[in-house]
């Protein structure tokens, strides 16, 4: 549970910039892409961030609702 919290952490700083795939972010923090996707996923289940298809590529990004609160 903790290492989930702490990569669901890492993900939002990362996002606070902008929009990142799921490719660079699972590069930025050194985690498996399935353990990123899912923290991605829950967090986007949750209406904290954004998804956007972009090709073969899906692109994450905080929801703007929440960037005030979160960067």
């Amino acid at each position: 549970l903790r290492a989930l919290i702490r990569n669901c952490g890492l993900c939002l700083r990362l996002l606070c910039g902008s929009e990142m795939s799921v490719g660079a972010l699972r590069e930025a923090l050194g985690a498996a892409q399935p353990s990123v996707s899912q923290n991605l996923a829950a967090l986007y289940r949750s209406g904290v961030l954004t998804r956007q298809r972009k090709g073969a590529q899906v692109f994450y990004g905080i929801d703007p609702a929440h960037g005030p609160l979160l960067c």
